[in-house]
Order: C-alpha cells, then sequence, then structure tokens
C-alpha cells in the first residue's frame, strides 16, 4: 500500500491491523497525527514500513518491533517520543532504521548491536544522551551511523572506532570532548567523517591518513589546534572542513598537495598570511573560504589566480590589504566573490564583467573609491552586489536597470540614488 504525499488526515487506524498481507505500507508526507497504532504488530509480512513527514506522536509502540521481517523502517520527521526501546533488538532483518527529527530520549540501547543485517542506522535530531554504547562488534554489515544534533558525551566506544565497514560516521551537534583517539584510524571503509560542532580539542590524529578512501573530513566548530601533515596522502579526500577552531598553522601542502581537495573551508581561525603559498596550484579546488582569519598584508591575492576552478571565495574580515586587480577576470568559473570588511583600496575592477558565472559579489566596508564600472551589468546572473560603506561616487548605472533581480547595496557612499 503506497499513499505518500497524498494529504491525509486524522490518525492511522487500528483496523490497519487487518491488512496481514501488505509487505509495503508506505504513507509518507501526509497530515497523520496520533500515535502509532499497536495493531500494527499485526503486519507480520511487512518488509518496508514508511511513515516519515507526518505528526505522528508519543512513544513507539512495542508491538513495532515484532514485524521481524521488517528491511526499512522510516519514522523521520514525526513528533515521536520516549526511548528506542530494547525491543529494535528483534528485528533481526532491518537494513534501515531512520528516527531522525523526532522527540526521542534516553540513551541507544545495547540491543542495536544485535542488528547485524543493518546498514544503515540514522537518529539525528533527538534528545538523546550518554554514551555510545560499545555496541558495533558484531555489526558488520553497518555502513552509515548518524547521530548528529544530539547529547551524546565521550567517549567514543572502541568497536564503533575499530569498525571495518563503517563509510560514514556522523556525530555533529554533541557533547563530546577530549581528543579524537588515534584509533579512529582503524574505521578503514570510512569516506566522511562528521564530527562538528561538539568540544574535541588537540591535534586532528594522523591516523587518519590510513583511511584510503576517506572523502571527507568535517570538524567546525571545535578546539583543534593543528592539522598533521600525514593527511596530505588522502588520495580521495575533497572536502576539508575545518572552521571555527584554534588553527595556527595551514601547511602549504593542505592547499597545494591534495590531489582530490574541492573544498577547503579553513574560516574562523587564528591563521596569518604568511602561512599560505606565493601560487596556489590546485587544479579543482572550487571553494576557498579563509574568512575571519588575520590575513593581513601578507596574502597575495594574485597567489589564487592558478586555481582554475575556483568557484567560490570567500575572504570576508580578513584585515588583507590590497587591491583588486584586472586580472582577477582569470578566475573565469567564480560565482562568489566575497572580500567584505577588509581594507581593499583601488577601484572596482571592470574586467568582472568578463566573468559571467559571477552570481554574488560583496565589497562592502572596504577602501574602494571610483565609479562603479558600468561593465557589472554584462554579467547576466548577477543578483548580489554589495559595495556598502567605501568611498565610491558618481551614480548608480543606469545598465543595471536591465538585472532585475539584483540586489544592490551602496549605503554609504558618496553615490547619487543610494
Amino acid at each position: 500500500l503506497e499513499a505518500g504525499s497524498n494529504f491525509l488526515v486524522s490518525s492511522i487506524p487500528p483496523s490497519i491491523g487487518n491488512l496481514t498481507s501488505l509487505d509495503v505500507l508506505d504513507l509518507v508526507t501526509n497530515l497523520l497525527s496520533g500515535s502509532i497504532p499497536p495493531e500494527i504488530g499485526n503486519l507480520q509480512a511487512l518488509r518496508s514500513l514508511s511513515l516519515a513527514s507526518n505528526f505522528l506522536s508519543g512513544p513507539m509502540p512495542p508491538e513495532l518491533f515484532s514485524l521481524t521481517s521488517l528491511v526499512t523502517l522510516n519514522l523521520n520527521n514525526n513528533r515521536l517520543s520516549g526511548a528506542l526501546p530494547a525491543e529494535v533488538g528483534a528485528l533481526s532483518q532491518i537494513v534501515s532504521l531512520s528516527v531522525s527529527f523526532n522527540s526521542l530520549t534516553g540513551a541507544i540501547p545495547a540491543e542495536l548491536g544485535q542488528l547485524q543485517a543493518l546498514e544503515s542506522f540514522s537518529a539525528n535530531v533527538n534528545f538523546l544522551s550518554g554514551p555510545v554504547p560499545d555496541l558495533f562488534a558484531d555489526m558488520t554489515s553497518l555502513r552509515a551511523f548518524e547521530a548528529a544534533l544530539n547529547f551524546f558525551a565521550s567517549p567514543l566506544p572502541p568497536s564503533l572506532l575499530a569498525s571495518a565497514s563503517l563509510e560514514l560516521l556522523d556525530l555533529t551537534g554533541n557533547q563530546f570532548s577530549g581528543v579524537i583517539p588515534e584509533e579512529v584510524g582503524g574505521m578503514v571503509a570510512l569516506k566522511e567523517l562528521r564530527l562538528d560542532r561538539n568540544a574535541f580539542s588537540g591535534p586532528l590524529p594522523a591516523t587518519l591518513s590510513a583511511l584510503a578512501d576517506l572523502e571527507v573530513i568535517s570538524v567546525s566548530a571545535n578546539f583543534l589546534t593543528s592539522l598533521p601533515l600525514e593527511l596530505i596522502t588522502l588520495p580521495n579526500l575533497r572536502e576539508l572542513q575545518v572552521a571555527t577552531n584554534f588553527l595556527a598553522l595551514l601547511p602549504v601542502e593542505f592547499v597545494n598537495d591534495l590531489p582530490s581537495l574541492e573544498i577547503l573551508n579553513i574560516s574562523r581561525n587564528a591563521l596569518s598570511g604568511d602561512t599560505f603559498p606565493d601560487r596556489f596550484e590546485s587544479p579543482i579546488l572550487t571553494t576557498f573560504d579563509a574568512s575571519f582569519n588575520p590575513l593581513d598584508t601578507a596574502f597575495n591575492i594574485s597567489a589564487l589566480y592558478n586555481l582554475a576552478s575556483l568557484r567560490n571565495i570567500h575572504m570576508a574580515s580578513c584585515s588583507v590589504v590590497a587591491s583588486l586587480p584586472d586580472d582577477i577576470s582569470e578566475l573565469e568559473n567564480l560565482v562568489t566573490l566575497d572580500f567584505d570588511t577588509n581594507f581593499l583600496s583601488g577601484t572596482i575592477p571592470a574586467a568582472l564583467g568578463d566573468v559571467d558565472t559571477l552570481q554574488s559579489i560583496k565589497l562592502g566596508s572596504n577602501l574602494l573609491e571610483g565609479m562603479i564600472p558600468t561593465e557589472l551589468a554584462e554579467i547576466a546572473n548577477l543578483t548580489t552586489l554589495e559595495l556598502q560603506t567605501n568611498f565610491l561616487t558618481g551614480t548608480i548605472p543606469t545598465e543595471f536597470e536591465s538585472l532585475p533581480n539584483l540586489n544592490l547595496n551602496c549605503e554609504g557612499n558618496a553615490i547619487e540614488g543610494c
């Protein structure tokens, strides 16, 4: 029975238990409310149960976990409360278990570790708490464990760190603290490590360099102090998110020698301009975010020009003392150019009008002078132009009338019409 996205209202009737031959029940994205009826336990042939994106409330009935033929159980995005019951361990054939975006409380039951067929567990955005139990030794099929935005605390369980099957670990937004254990290098199949918004401190462990399949390291908003140079040996790392930590040094190799790196976010640290190379060499880097670092005069904007694939530059509040030369247009794939709140001087380069991929230019709160180049009106996709609080003069180019979606902010200048 597939009745998703049909604006069904009211509650799930107890008579649902009469449909004993059902193997699929899909009621996702409706307006169902009330509790899950215990009669649902009568559907012993059920292999897939999807009740996500409704308004179901109350605890999960124990009878739900008597459905031992279930392969998929999706209860995401409801208002379910209470604990994840120990009876969950009876779902011996379950492959995917999702209870994210509810109001579940308490600890993860140790019985979860009995689910040897489980490949994906998702319990993001609940009120679960306590340490994560050391229950992963027999979960040899587990590929994804997601428990972001809860209240879990240290330590990380040894059997989790030794998982040979896990590809995604997301513990973002919890209360883990202390040094990230070196044993994290034992998750040999790991592709994504997401530990943002915790209280981890000290260096990122060098043992991560042993994870040859690792694609994403996301550890922003912690108290980390350094990045080990060994990480540059990771052949598949495409995203490195280390914003809002206490990094004072970024080895040049992190910019130029990671062969697959596409996204580098080092914003809100304590990095200075002399930690960067004279010329960036990465052929595939698309996003570079160094905003809110004290880069000052030591940073050379022209160092970015060899990044042929660069689409997004975020360098707001970096104390950059420089001008924007015309040859910045060599970055012909730019979508976002953000140098807001720096000490940029000189004029806005007219050559920016040649970068037809640009959608957002943020140059507010600088020392720019002269007129707004009419050439910027040639950027057909431009939607954001922030030039406020500079020393610009003249008038708003009439050519901007050809950009009906343009959001222009030129306040705090001597521009007529602003």
